[in-house]
Parts: structure tokens; C-alpha cells; sequence
């Protein structure tokens, strides 16, 4: 049963209809209902999906629609993190059975796809939210307004009105559910005999409450009892005097503290996670605010110094860049190794062979204008197809992996996508769908003056079509749709290009390890040849002097720019196979430790073969930093260089995933200072924390003040053996200080007055000044 507070309008009168009428009809046959929610769901094949997918629409009024996901008692699904805190197992048992395989990966990964999802969710609720708010035009739940005005003097002097209101949104739901079971035969007893029910009842509410009493009183309750936290369900109630009042402002539940005039008192920064009593008053000059409050959130701090930030990660050899890198021809291909002059491993490109012009094309999108879309077709060796059919394509049929049609777009340079002319490569930057088709057109040779075409380049086609509007343009076929191994264009895909994690990766700080991780021990040397792995795949080669050695210098060369490209973050290996090379490769290495992942498309099947991981260390270029999850909202402070940065202005940030990014530009420098002050929500509150104290402060005018601070704060744990770093606290801290800000006019006045000089700002002569003492209680 659902009870909603909501207005009701025709519309809803007549869903209910609806509704009524489908519930009949499933109830009509109990007996199909049962045997429904007896069978037990069919294994589908594959892994344990990362998350349970959400079921909507009709599911709670047809059994049987494909919609519908029946809930069995004894089917579980667990996620457990391991020993090491690194790696998250998902898995799914039926009747404490394996329903699938389980699933095994990063807990960097789980997080990362965590995000995605619940982002997804967020969005999908709140588009869902949105239809609902204007479907229910007015709906604003119950609205009580006590139609009696309240006569007393005394309340409207206090309340500051004589009114009453209270409005009251949300739903609450009660789920009634119940099981029977009945026993026969001489081994029961009577009792069982007859059966037994055992009724469960579960009741959930989500409600927003929003109180007013006269003028000056508001309340605030936001409950929800699905809430993953209990800091996110918030009281507040709020009383704001009068200008000429000496109580100004009093809160009371969820409340915050801020004391920007103090530098030395650990409270300067904003705290939201405080639950208490929180008062401001003013008599004359003189502002007095206190607090007294547990503190729920989790008070952090990171400082950083420089835009350079070292992190070190893994990266698997079956998550190499996919369907972004991609050769021109089979030219380039054939060549890409043996380009490569192994004796002074230097590379040595045909200068006859240049890439002179590329356009690249792709499947046309929905929200792409027809008029900027052509109609094409895309083959290994476009030109002959051209001669086959006499320039008209039309009735070219269609075979999958080899020629392809459909309606093409085509992609910017520059914009979408970039490329090597020497080496005939080119990527993009967005990853296709996998049954999006990625063709060319483009022209080769020594110069411009003597060039071959191939396939039907941008500039040429809208002369062509000026004699043929429905020309069917000619590409060379390079990702066709649904690509796999046994296509003739699956080797155009680079498999060998692995993404380092950053961009404007600094020289200094970095290292990469090729590592052998089948044995559980960490192995970066070859046990037969007794060389590195980055030796054996081309990744230390020649010593600081440019001079090639027998077994590398233990210094991965990233002087060899066609190899290492640090501006863009990516490696590219020497072998177009690195973890499978050829047996006449000069890559090749001990064949018992190959990982055959090239010619395969299940990602199930890549993790179980991976053997060998990337350990990358990079000191990058980096404006964004991690806080970590459930960041209170507001309680961040952004200091950049000495300024307080502003949000949505300065700097942006997520909430739920704690990923501050800093827009103004001189974040990005290499002497950048940051300074980020912040709370948590805590998931578990093992320990008492209590704030109390007060600010009294004296203005003398504008910008002229001396303030008095005095803070206590106790912290106590629940636990009988204190644990290193969750020692009880009790210390008591208190500030005197002071600032004077001047704007002398007459200083500007003077330079100004002064020959040749003209002052464009006015002066300021400010003094500070501030002493602090914290006094800890060593008998806690």
C-alpha cells in the first residue's frame, strides 16, 4: 500500500482506473501466480554483472511481462573486498549455489564504474522526478494553515506575526508480505501438521516537512529512512530577529560554524557536520556567537605544492587503448616494426611514403543534420571497387567485415581526431560504438605534386556531387562494424598503445616496469634470457649517452618520442603483438609467458589469460584532486596562492565522489600552492565528538575589529583498548586578534600628483595582528 501526499487531479482518478483494472486481471489467476514465483530463474551465461540491474514499469501488476524480475528468498549477492583492500569480488548464489561466475577486478576499477552507475541512477530518478512535478501541476502535498490568528501580544513580539503554516511532501509505503508452509506424513508433529504462517512487514517513509511560525520562525525536516547515511537526514529550525533585536539569528539541529577573521583556530574553515545549538546576538558594536554541537563529519585537509602530483598505477596487458588507434594501410602495418633500426634503434621512415591528406569518416549520428551526412561505402580497396561498378555504387551489395554501407559524417580535424604522416597513423579522441563503421579517404607520396589518392577525398566530393546528387561516396574500410578477428581489416586496430593516466607527463619522477604477475610474486626479469621485460619489449634500449647496451640500463629511454609520447600520456610498444610477438620479432621472449588477447573480443576470457601489468610512476600536470567519498556540502575551502577560491566560479566540485577540479588557470602551474580544507560524513560514528564554544567581537567601523575566540573540544571513543590515532581528546583554545584596514586617499591623492606617474588603483594599509594558545588536557 502507498500512501502519497499529494493533490490529486483527473488524471491521476483515471491511472488508478487503470491500475485497478490490471491488478484484477493478475489476480485472476493465484495459481499461475505461485507457480510464477516457485520456478527458479534460468542461469543466463556469462560473469555476475557489477550491479543489479533496475526493473520499471509494469512489473508489479504482470508476473509474466519480460519487465518483471520475480525476488527469490535464497538468492544472494555479495560483494567482498579481500585481505589486501585492493580487489572487489562480485558473486551470486541461488539455494547457496553459484548462479554465475564470479567476478573479480580492481577496487580503483569497482569505484570508478561504481560512480557511472550511480550517476546514471541520479539522473534517471531525477528526470523521473521532473515528469512527475509536471504531470502533477500545483501538486505541493498537504498545506495546513491554521485559519485562526493567534492574539497574543506576547507571541507576535517573539514570532514576529500571528500565522501558523505547515506543509507537509513525501510518501511512506507499507509492504506486507508472508510465507506458509505445511508439513505431512509420521515424522511431523500435529503442529506442523496444520501449517504455519509467518507474516513479514516492512514500512519506509520519505517525507519533507517545511514549518512557519510568524515571520521569524522556520522548520525544516528532511527524513528519508532508505537514507545509505544517517547524516544525510537533516533537522533545522531557524529564528531570525529583528535588525535592532539582540538576539539576531538562533538555529538549532543540523547547524554550521564559521570563523573567517581567525587564522589559528582549527574551526576557521566552514563546518557542516554539526548537530546542536547555534546562536548570534548584538548589543551596539559589540557580536557575540556561540555553539553547542556534536560534531558528525570528519575534518581533512590537503596541501599541495605544485601542479606536479606523483601517483603510482597498474595497468593490466589486456587494457591497451581499443578502436582509437588505427592504421592507414597495410602498408604501414607491415612496417610499423620493422621501421625500427634495432642496431641504433633509431626509426627510419620511406620519405616517399607521407601521408599528405587524411579525412576520416564514421557512421552518421541521429543528431548529425542529414545535409552534413553523404551516402558511402567503405571497402578494403575502395578504387577497385570504383572501377567494378563505373563510379556508381548504388547497387554495390553489401559484405560484412569487407564492404560496408551506410550514411557517413565526417570528423574535424584536428577536433576529433589527429595524425602521424610518417608513420601512417592516425586516432581519435572518442571511442567509437562498436557498431559504428570508421572509413577513410586520404593521398600518399613524396609531395604534393606527385601524389596517389585513395578513396574519394573531402575536397573532391563536392564537385562530384555538384553533377550527381545522390553520389555515393567511396572509403577505404578501416573499423567495420562489429569487428572481429576473422575480418581482413582487424589488424588496421592498434592493440599495442596503452593509456599512462595523465597528460604533460614531466620527464623527472617516472618510471615504468613491465611486471610478470601470474606467480604472486612481482617478476620484471626474464627467468630464461635473464634480461628485463623492458628490455625484451623495446622500452630500454640505449643508455643517457644515446648508446644502445645489451640488457638496457635499468632507465626506460624516454628520449625515443616513438615510443614514449609524454605530452599526450600515451605509450606505444616497439611490437604491434607486445604480450604475443611472432617468433621472428626482435621482441620475442620466453614463449611459456605469451598472452594470446589479440585475437579475442571476450573481456571474461582477457582477464583469465592476463599474465603480465604495467607499473606506472608519473609526476603529471594535474588540476584535479581526490577527497574522497560523501564531501558535506559547502564545507570545502579552496585556497589558491594565498586566495580563496570561489565554487562554480574558481573551482567545481562533486559531492558524492569528492572530485574537486580547479578551473583558474594558475592551478596548472609547477609553483602552484593549494590549500584545501574539508568534512566528510562519517559512515560509522565510533567516537563523541563535542564542540563548544564562542567569538565576541568589537567593531570600530569598516574593516576595523578586535575579536576574542574560545573554543572546547572533547573527543571520546567507544572502544575499551584505545587504538594509535583514535586517542581521546579534550583541549581548549582561545584567540585574541585584531585587523585595521585603511583606504588613505590621501596617499593617492600625493602620487598622483606627482610628474609622470598615475596611479590606476586606490591605496590600502592594512594591519593584522593575532595570538593564539591551545591548552590540551593530558587526563582524558
Amino acid at each position: 500500500m502507498l500512501i502519497n501526499f499529494s493533490m490529486f487531479s483527473k488524471r491521476h482518478a483515471v491511472i488508478c482506473s487503470v491500475v485497478f483494472l490490471l491488478v484484477l486481471l493478475a489476480l485472476a489467476s493465484p495459481t499461475q501466480l505461485v507457480a510464477q514465483e516457485l520456478k527458479a530463474p534460468s542461469a543466463p551465461p556469462g560473469v555476475t554483472p557489477l550491479f543489479e540491474k533496475t526493473y520499471r514499469g509494469l512489473q508489479h501488476f504482470f508476473v509474466d511481462s519480460t519487465i518483471y524480475q520475480p525476488r527469490f528468498f535464497r538468492f544472494q549477492r555479495k560483494v567482498t573486498l579481500d585481505s589486501t583492500h585492493q580487489f572487489i569480488t562480485i558473486s551470486e548464489t541461488f539455494y547457496d549455489r553459484p548462479y554465475r561466475l564470479p567476478q573479480t577486478m580492481s577496487l580503483d576499477y569497482y569505484i570508478q564504474e561504481r560512480i557511472k552507475f550511480d550517476n546514471r541512477e541520479k539522473w534517471i530518478q531525477k528526470v523521473l522526478q521532473t515528469h512527475l512535478e509536471h504531470a502533477n501541476r500545483g501538486g505541493t502535498g498537504i498545506v495546513l494553515n491554521i485559519p485562526v490568528r493567534i492574539k497574543s501580544k506576547a507571541f507576535k513580539r517573539i514570532f514576529g506575526g500571528d500565522r501558523v503554516g505547515l506543509r507537509v511532501s513525501g510518501n511512506i509505503t507499507f509492504e506486507l508480505a508472508g510465507r506458509t508452509e505445511s508439513r505431512e506424513g509420521s515424522a511431523v508433529s500435529s503442529f506442523e501438521e496444520r501449517g504455519t504462517f509467518s507474516p513479514k512487514f516492512k514500512q519506509t517513509q520519505q517525507f519533507q516537512v517545511e514549518g512557519r511560525v510568524g515571520d521569524k520562525v522556520t522548520v525544516s525536516v528532511d527524513q528519508n529512512s532508505e537514507a545509505t547515511f544517517d547524516f544525510e537526514n537533516t533537522l533545522k529550525l531557524h529564528y531570525q530577529g529583528d535588525e535592532d533585536e539582540i538576539v539576531q539569528k538562533i538555529e538549532a539541529g543540523n547547524v554550521n560554524l564559521s570563523l573567517p577573521s581567525t587564522r589559528y583556530v582549527s574551526t576557521s574553515s566552514n563546518h557542516q557536520g554539526l548537530f546542536g545549538l547555534k546562536t548570534e546576538m548584538q548589543v551596539g558594536n559589540f557580536k557575540f556567537t556561540g555553539i553547542a554541537s556534536l560534531q558528525r563529519g570528519e575534518n581533512e585537509k590537503l596541501s599541495i605544492t605544485g601542479a606536479s602530483k606523483e601517483q603510482t598505477r597498474r595497468i593490466k596487458d589486456y587494457e591497451y587503448e581499443r578502436n582509437r588507434f588505427f592504421f592507414v594501410d597495410d602498408y604501414y602495418l607491415q612496417t610499423y616494426e620493422s621501421s625500427i633500426d634495432t642496431q641504433n634503434w633509431i626509426l627510419v621512415l620511406d620519405p616517399n611514403r607521407k601521408v599528405l591528406q587524411l579525412d576520416v569518416w564514421k557512421t552518421a549520428s541521429l543528431q548529425t543534420p542529414f545535409s552534413e551526412t553523404r551516402q558511402g561505402v567503405a571497402a578494403l580497396n575502395p578504387d577497385s571497387l570504383l572501377d567494378e561498378y563505373g563510379g556508381d555504387l548504388t547497387d554495390v551489395e553489401e559484405v560484412p567485415g569487407s564492404v560496408e554501407k551506410g550514411r557517413f559524417e565526417r570528423l574535424t580535424p584536428g577536433e576529433d581526431y589527429e595524425y602521424d604522416f610518417q608513420r601512417g597513423i592516425f586516432w581519435l579522441k572518442s571511442t567509437p560504438q562498436d557498431n559504428e563503421i570508421i572509413a577513410i579517404a586520404y593521398s600518399y607520396g613524396p609531395n604534393e605534386s606527385n601524389l596517389t589518392k585513395v578513396g574519394m577525398l573531402f575536397q573532391d566530393i563536392d564537385s562530384l556531387a555538384a553533377n550527381d546528387s545522390s553520389l555515393v561516396i567511396a572509403l577505404k574500410l578501416i573499423k567495420p562494424r562489429a569487428n572481429n578477428p576473422s575480418y581482413p581489416a582487424w589488424n588496421l586496430t592498434m592493440r599495442n598503445v596503452y593509456n599512462l593516466g595523465a597528460s604533460g607527463i614531466s620527464p623527472e619522477g617516472f618510471d615504468l616496469r613491465v611486471i610478470y604477475s601470474v606467480t604472486g610474486e612481482d617478476q620484471d626479469v626474464d627467468q630464461k634470457s635473464g634480461k628485463t621485460y623492458n628490455y625484451l619489449l623495446g622500452l630500454d634500449r640505449v643508455n643517457e649517452q644515446d648508446q644502445v647496451v645489451e640488457g638496457g640500463d635499468k632507465i626506460v629511454d624516454l628520449n625515443r618520442r616513438f615510443i614514449f609520447d609524454l605530452g599526450n600520456g600515451y605509450l606505444f610498444f616497439p611490437s604491434l603483438r607486445p604480450f604475443d610477438p611472432p617468433p621472428n620479432s626482435p621482441f620475442f621472449f620466453d614463449e611459456d609467458r605469451h598472452v594470446e588477447i589479440y585475437d579475442i573480443t571476450n573481456t571474461t576470457e582477457e582477464r583469465a589469460r592476463s599474465k603480465f601489468e604495467l607499473e606506472i610512476t608519473t609526476k603529471a600536470i594535474s588540476n584535479k584532486y581526490e577527497l574522497g567519498f560523501n564531501v558535506l556540502e559547502g564545507s570545502e575551502t579552496v585556497v589558491l596562492n594565498g586566495r580563496k577560491l570561489t565554487r562554480d566560479k574558481d573551482y567545481t566540485i562533486d559531492y558524492f565522489s569528492g572530485t574537486l577540479e580547479i578551473i583558474a588557470p594558475e592551478a596548472r602551474r609547477t609553483d602552484a600552492q593549494v590549500e584545501i580544507e574539508y568534512e566528510r560524513g562519517q559512515l560509522f560514528q565510533l567516537d563523541k565528538k563535542t564542540l563548544l564554544g564562542g567569538r565576541l567581537e568589537y567593531n570600530f567601523g569598516e574593516r576595523k575589529f578586535v575579536g576574542l575566540t574560545a573554543i572546547y573540544y572533547s573527543q571520546s571513543t567507544l572502544d575499551q583498548r584505545i587504538r594509535l590515532g583514535q586517542e581521546p581528546i579534550r583541549n581548549f583554545v582561545w584567540d585574541l586578534n585584531t585587523s585595521f584596514d585603511f583606504r588613505p586617499n590621501f596617499l593617492t591623492s600625493f602620487f598622483d600628483w606627482l610628474p609622470i606617474v598615475e596611479t590606476t588603483a586606490e591605496s590600502k594599509f592594512k594591519v593584522e595582528a593575532e595570538y593564539a594558545q591551545v591548552n590540551p588536557n593530558p587526563n582524558t
